[in-house]
């Protein structure tokens, strides 16, 4: 009985295995075969995403999603090849031997065309829908359109093929942009992105970027930033790094303008860096606005050794105090200055503003500097760094230590995206002020940019003065290392210019760094001031920053609008020149006269004229322009 009943277990379970085994085969051999066959249809039945667009602060498309299409085949049911690679050449314009040579080497799927433009789908569409491309489909995808092409391109970034953020915003927000469908969404639903807002001014990053691409022609400099800052919010309202790529044909750009230098390049800041290091002297009371120290030519420490450390100075400036170190960009002066605290309070002091540390805005390959700590520097390490040497920045890293001279020591974290908003408009993030720490003291702050405002206007910076504006500026020319000595180059520099306007309250951070230029000059105050100059003017006039001498007229915004007064007549006739057709309408219901109006606009001629007495049946006789 026991063997029966096992015989008849075993039977059931061959049975069922079979069958699940047929069932498995039979699903793969239909979905192998003949799914493929209406491969639209499939396609269009899935989830469509539709990445949301990136704007600038107003609202301004920065990048917006397009629908294109890609050609697709299934081999198996291609009838005739040497056909179907005739039109499809044609209307792709492709090589028609490879394209044979492409579908013969294959035996299922394949993509013949990504992402083919309108005009082409419609051409394929007239052949496929009259039967003489069977096999052949057009499958709907999203690509990605960037209005200003060049403009912000480190940015905004870009996407791939498949409409995946690659570089930029586009990189870092990608699941914002274009979020995953879920896992059970309906079958054809369409779902979309959300839009990404910026902190960029478009008119702003317009006029820094092509300020920075004349400079880039009439310099010819390896590369030129240009970052502008809103001073009390550290939101960035210009981005530009030359050269940039036009967004819509990244794939043919050169690596080297792929770069996102401002945040992804590190540099000796040179002279620029005297302003923190006099900012943190005086905030440590090393030094006051009258310490004095002289400047021979050179800095020198111990002068009896063998071999002193001597470093030497632009010029012979005499006994300097802490204003005239930043107005003649004295070397001396700052690194005898640094002598008078200890290395472990400069480098603390440093930290506070964030040297070395990374800036945390939302784009990758960001390089957070060097400042080596306290205990690995030399004897000449502490004078060297304050001149702005032996220590390495980025661009975005000197705008956000300037924010804290803007904003009574308090220094700030820049952003540069505003905020985020779902398709229908809801607010799901919005970036505010948002203040890092009290570097420096309120009276700190204040006492650098006075000190500024005298390189700008007598010193160095001059050459970045704006009229009626006080500009608080620093210029820097820093010697890059020669990578084959070791040691710096006699011709390889940066030139840098940084200045906060106004400098009384500023509102406006400008910083530009020139690397490696190779006309005209090499020395900030010669270059790079100016470049400063000119996009500040632009700034200030867009903005409508008040300057000195401007007329300002207060208004309330509140405009009264008077009805214009209709005529009536009475004894005599009026004048009605200057008046318009609605002012004489009201006479058409006097019935003592009759009124021929001629012309349109405003009464330039009349008969009879103005005092003629009326009297029943009259006819007034106006002539209008």
């Amino acid at each position: 009985m026991e063997k029966s009943t096992f015989s008849i277990r075993k039977k059931i379970f061959l049975i069922a295995t079979t069958l699940i085994v047929l069932f498995i085969i039979f699903k793969y051999m239909n979905i192998m075969l003949f799914s493929s066959e209406n491969s639209d249809e499939s396609v269009l039945a899935k989830p469509n995403v539709e990445r949301g667009p990136i704007l600038d602060r107003n609202g301004r498309i920065l990048a917006i999603q397009t629908r294109l299409h890609s050609v697709t085949a299934w081999i198996p049911n291609i009838k005739d090849v040497e056909k179907t690679v005739s039109i499809i050449s044609e209307a792709l314009n492709m090589d028609k031997n490879q394209l044979s040579k492409n579908i013969s080497s294959r035996s299922r799927f394949m993509y013949i065309k990504r992402k083919i433009s309108n005009t082409e789908a419609d051409k394929l569409r007239t052949h496929i829908n009259s039967g003489e491309l069977p096999g052949i489909g057009l499958e709907p995808e999203y690509g990605r359109n960037y209005p200003e092409k060049d403009i912000a391109s480190h940015l905004i970034g870009y996407t791939g093929m498949d409409n995946i953020g690659l570089a930029g915003i586009e990189y870092t927000y990608n699941n914002i942009l274009s979020p995953s469908p879920p896992l059970l969404s309906a079958r054809g639903k369409e779902i979309y992105g959300n839009q990404v807002y910026l902190t960029i001014d478009s008119n702003i990053q317009y006029f820094a970027h092509q300020a920075a691409s004349d400079a880039y022609e009439n310099y010819d400099p390896e590369l030129v930033i240009l970052i502008v800052a809103e001073a009390k919010t550290g939101d960035i309202l210009g981005y530009v790094s030359i050269p940039e790529m036009d967004l819509n044909n990244f794939a043919n750009a050169p690596a080297k303008s792929k770069i996102n230098h401002p945040v992804a390049t590190a540099y000796e800041p040179g002279s620029v860096f005297k302003v923190f290091s006099i900012a943190s002297l005086l905030n440590l009371d090393g030094l006051d606005e009258h310490s004095l120290f002289h400047c021979n030519g050179y800095f020198e420490i111990n002068p009896d050794a063998t071999n002193p450390i001597r470093i030497r100075c632009l010029g012979n400036h005499g006994n300097v105090n802490a204003e005239k170190i930043l107005e003649y960009s004295c070397n001396s002066g700052a690194a005898y200055a640094s002598l008078t605290v200890s290395d472990e309070k400069f480098y603390q002091m440093l930290k506070m503003f964030n040297f070395g540390e990374p800036i945390n805005i939302p784009l990758s390959g960001e390089n957070r500097g060097l400042l080596r700590e306290y205990r690995m520097w030399s004897t000449r390490s502490k004078p060297t760094i304050a001149m702005g040497q032996e220590i390495s920045v980025s661009a975005m890293q000197i705008v956000r230590a300037a924010t804290a001279l803007a904003n009574e020591g308090v220094m700030l974290q820049p952003h540069i995206v505003s905020k985020v908003i779902s398709h229908d408009g809801k607010v799901i993030d919005r970036t505010e002020r948002e203040p890092i720490r009290q570097v420096i003291a309120p009276k700190t702050a204040s006492s650098v940019l006075n000190m500024m405002s005298m390189a700008a206007a007598e010193g160095t910076g001059r050459r970045a003065s704006v009229r009626g504006i006080t500009m608080a500026v620093k210029t820097g020319t820093s010697q890059m290392l020669d990578k084959e000595t070791g040691k710096y180059s006699d011709k390889d520099f940066i030139s840098s210019c940084l200045a906060l306007f106004p400098a009384e309250d500023p509102e406006i951070i400008l910083y530009t760094a020139i690397y490696k230029p190779q006309k005209v000059s090499y020395f900030g105050g010669v270059i790079a001031a100016p470049l400063v100059a000119t996009v500040a003017e632009k700034i200030i006039s867009y903005l409508g920053i008040a300057r000195r001498g401007d007329t300002i007229i207060n208004h309330s915004g509140r405009i009264i609008v008077i009805q214009p007064q209709e005529i009536e007549l009475g004894e005599n006739i009026p004048d009605f020149f200057g008046l318009s057709k609605r002012q004489l309408l009201p006479m058409l219901k006097d019935n003592r006269v009759k009124v021929l109006i001629n012309g349109d606009g405003w009464v330039i001629k009349q008969s009879p004229p103005p005092g003629t007495q009326i009297t029943d049946g009259l006819t007034i006789e106006l002539h209008l322009e």
